[in-house]
């Protein structure tokens, strides 16, 4: 069965009206990453969906930045400097 063009269009979420190619354009996301590599590739992503992008290379520089801007996302590595990732919490 097919379906027609107008169908299939109306079923979109209004969550996805981000420009074709951006999704994440509105958002901010916050990654804690102590691994330069790592933290400088999630940053191309994140620039190239659109999204704001704040980092931290460990728990207690991401807990300024929480206290500061409130992230749509926050990425997390479970392997931090100065404890584990679960540390941070809920956000």
């Amino acid at each position: 069965m097919h379906r027609n063009n107008t169908a299939v269009h109306d079923e979109i979420p209004l969550w996805r009206a981000a420009p074709p190619g951006r999704p994440l354009t509105g958002l901010t996301v916050l990654v804690v990453e102590d691994s330069r590599f790592a933290s400088e590739a999630m940053r191309l992503l994140c620039l190239r969906s659109g999204a704001r992008i704040r980092r931290a290379d460990c728990l207690r520089t991401a807990a300024r930045h929480l206290q500061i801007y409130r992230p749509a996302v926050v990425i997390v590595d479970m392997g931090l400097p100065d404890g584990s990732g679960a540390q941070l919490g809920p956000v």
